[in-house]
């Protein structure tokens, strides 16, 4: 009972506010979830038909190391995950390409010095 007596602002609990409930309607309101069913996932509503299975891939994706669960689910799926690497040669910029931005690089620096001292 104490936590009710704590919720409303006033002893008349047919008319008081209840500040568990206001928070709640704000939440609602500021996440737009008052359209039933939906659901808000780091801070983004999700609405519409809704299923465990689509609730549990947006969390596995949020995710950033997969635990055992994400993983099972999306072999159940059929849904390719491949773990992220840094040394994936598919994210990894090429020698060419790395040499060409230095040397752009240094040549808008030599030119800007050049044009500053002119001026």
């Amino acid at each position: 009972m104490q936590c009710v007596d704590k919720s409303f602002w006033d002893k008349d609990y047919s008319t008081a506010e209840n500040s568990i409930l206001k928070s709640n309607n704000k939440r609602w309101k500021e996440y737009g979830t008052l359209y039933w069913p939906s659901v808000t996932i780091n801070q983004v509503s999700f609405r519409g038909d809704i299923t465990a299975e689509n609730i549990l891939e947006v969390i596995c994706a949020g995710l950033a190391t997969k635990p055992d669960v994400c993983l099972n689910f999306y072999k159940e799926e059929h849904i390719v995950y491949e773990p992220p690497s840094v040394f994936n040669k598919a994210n990894m910029a090429s020698v060419e390409l790395l040499v060409g931005v230095v040397i752009l690089l240094v040549s808008v620096n030599v030119l800007l010095i050049c044009a500053y001292r002119r001026c």
